[in-house]
């Protein structure tokens, strides 16, 4: 857990002819506070195209930012993820969007002694074949050859 920790030095001292000295140590927990706030959500997307859920941030002494999915760490890179970070927000992509990706993103925010997160909902349609010309798979406008049938 984040949160202020702070060391208080003990004057050495004396009672009964013995002495001492030490730290003394204390952990605050960190304090919920508005770093962050969800973009849209719930979010839709087409298996095979790109995917992504926005955080805006409203503070700019965020120290950590990270995205979590479905209780995974995310990487910037690794299989088909993208993380952009900018001043006023940060991205996650998926590219291309694949059905493992429905579920919860969380963007976590820790700041000096504060923490906040928010959560964006991921929904697939996994009933859209993206080599079809079903409009509600979005892919109306495009020309695909389906067993010999141009749409």
């Amino acid at each position: 857990s984040s949160g202020i920790n702070a060391e208080w030095p003990l004057r050495p001292g004396e009672k009964d002819g013995k002495s001492s000295e030490g730290v003394f140590e204390a952990s605050l927990p960190a304090v919920e506070a508005d770093l962050v706030e969800a973009g849209p959500s719930p979010v839709d997307f087409v298996v095979g195209e790109e995917v992504s859920a926005v955080c805006k941030k409203l503070e700019t002494a965020i120290t950590e930012l990270t995205w979590e999915c479905n209780g995974k760490t995310m990487e910037n890179g690794k299989g088909n993820v993208k993380i952009v970070n900018k001043k006023k927000y940060t991205k996650i992509s998926f590219k291309p969007a694949t059905l493992d990706n429905v579920g919860t993103c969380t963007c976590k925010a820790v700041g000096q002694g504060t923490e906040d997160s928010a959560d964006i909902v991921i929904e697939g349609n996994d009933d859209c074949d993206p080599t079809t010309c079903d409009p509600k798979c979005g892919q109306d406008e495009i020309e695909v050859e389906v067993e010999g049938e141009c749409c």
